[in-house]
């Protein structure tokens, strides 16, 4: 099917994405990044109204903390914001996983939804996954100095904390970051794992969304998936009448996988309640109806159609078309336009 089209966005960084004309909705799916070990990133799949937007900006975050990942391996969050791009302009969030301490058995924690899960405790405490309302605590200290991990903020992850021994994961980016893991400085002691990152939706502005938590193990990315704007059958025109037969001509259809022609024996049609007749190809630009009675009055509708396993169904009906058919041409030639309607 040509009229489906997937735009995949998997370099670390921003972009911007001009939205088609006729893509009223837009299927996403982003992945969160890794924190640099154990934390993985969270998912996130809805459908976006574009309603009066003109461009979405793409942000994909990296296991190098890029969009929000904390110091010390703070997995970067990968998000969709609407104009002027803000974070608060963020209308879908995939969270970033929290970083491994650089000595420690217990690692970062999974970016994920509602929540992102806790660092690993280890002689310093983990940091707290991220959540809908706040960021997770950074992870309490190990030592004399208590170098605790920093609480993670609105879209950021904290920073581990920096002991003499061990330094602790970074909290991954998120809705909310994840906090940081505590950092130690016992003699030979470990730190504690960065908090995954929350994953959200914006459900004022998307729908039938749906979450799993640490599901990627690498840089984070986006797919977007559109149709095509759906054209109908348009511009009829009596081409040709020979003894029992109507033929017509016309612009094709575009996007759509077929088109249904529809006939009534009367001056009256209703798709509802009229015969289908024939099934032609999408770039069909004519189309004869024989075998019909000299002289009979009959009616016509072109059917467009299209179904997406995601998208649904959709329809483009033309307006209705009558002719009499007759030996050397037709009479009372009627609506040669076109009414897109679903």
């Amino acid at each position: 099917m040509t009229y489906r089209n997937e735009e995949l966005f998997d370099t670390v960084g921003t972009e911007t994405f001009d939205i088609p004309g006729g893509a009223e909705t837009i299927l996403a799916e982003l992945h969160g990044s890794a924190g640099d070990g154990d934390g993985h990133g969270g998912f996130v799949r809805a459908f976006i109204d574009t309603g009066s937007e003109s461009e979405l900006e793409i942000r994909v975050g990296g296991r190098d903390g890029t969009n929000g990942g904390g110091a010390h391996g703070g997995g970067g969050a990968s998000d969709i914001r609407i104009s002027p791009f803000g974070l608060e302009d963020r209308v879908l969030v995939a969270g970033g996983g929290g970083g491994d301490p650089s000595r420690g058995a217990n690692g970062g924690g999974d970016g994920g939804h509602p929540a992102g899960i806790d660092g690993g405790d280890n002689d310093a405490g983990g940091g707290g996954g991220g959540t809908q309302t706040e960021g997770g605590s950074g992870g309490s200290g190990s030592g004399s100095s208590n170098p605790r991990g920093d609480a993670g903020e609105f879209g950021i992850g904290g920073d581990g904390g920096d002991g003499f021994e061990a330094v602790g994961g970074g909290g991954g980016g998120g809705y909310y970051g994840g906090g940081g893991g505590g950092g130690s400085d016992v003699n030979l002691g470990s730190a504690g794992g960065g908090g995954g990152g929350s994953s959200y939706a914006d459900a004022g502005l998307v729908s039938d969304e749906s979450f799993d938590t640490g599901v990627n193990s690498d840089d984070g990315y986006v797919v977007l998936i559109y149709v095509s704007e759906l054209v109908g059958v348009s511009d009829i025109q009596l081409s040709d009448s020979g003894i029992g037969s109507l033929s017509f001509a016309f612009s094709p259809a575009e996007n759509a996988d077929e088109v249904r022609v529809y006939r009534s024996e009367s001056e009256e049609i209703d798709i509802e309640t009229a015969q289908l007749i024939d099934t032609i190809a999408v770039g069909d630009s004519e189309y004869t109806d024989a075998n019909l009675l000299q002289g009979e009055q009959y009616s016509y509708l072109f059917e467009t159609y299209r179904h997406d396993d995601d998208f649904g169904e959709e329809v483009a009906v033309s307006d209705p078309i009558t002719a009499i058919s007759g030996l050397a041409g037709v009479e009372n030639l009627q609506a040669t336009s076109i009414n897109e309607g679903e």
